[in-house]
C-alpha cells in the first residue's frame, strides 16, 4: 500500500496480507491509490492525480514490482 492512499487504509493491507502465508507486504511511502506519488492524505491535494493522467507513476513502485517479478521471469 502506498502510505498516502486515501481509499484504502494500511490496515487493511496489513490484514489481508497477513491472512495469506506467502503473501510479501511491501509499503510505498507518499504513494497515493492511484499509485502515483502524493505528499499528503489529503483528497483535495490529491485530485489531479485522479484526474490527470500525464502525471507518472511513483518513482519506487516499478522497481519494487521489478523486484516481485523477477523471480518468476528468471526461472523460464
Amino acid at each position: 500500500p502506498g502510505t498516502t492512499d486515501i481509499q484504502i487504509p494500511a490496515a487493511d493491507a496489513k490484514r489481508l496480507a497477513e491472512s495469506t502465508p506467502k503473501a510479501t507486504l511491501v509499503t510505498i511511502e507518499h504513494m497515493a491509490h492511484t499509485l502515483k506519488f502524493a505528499k499528503e492524505p489529503n483528497r483535495l491535494a490529491q485530485r489531479p492525480a485522479y484526474n490527470d493522467p500525464s502525471l507518472p507513476l511513483h518513482p519506487k513502485l516499478i522497481p519494487t514490482l521489478v523486484e516481485f517479478f523477477k523471480p518468476t521471469l528468471l526461472a523460464k
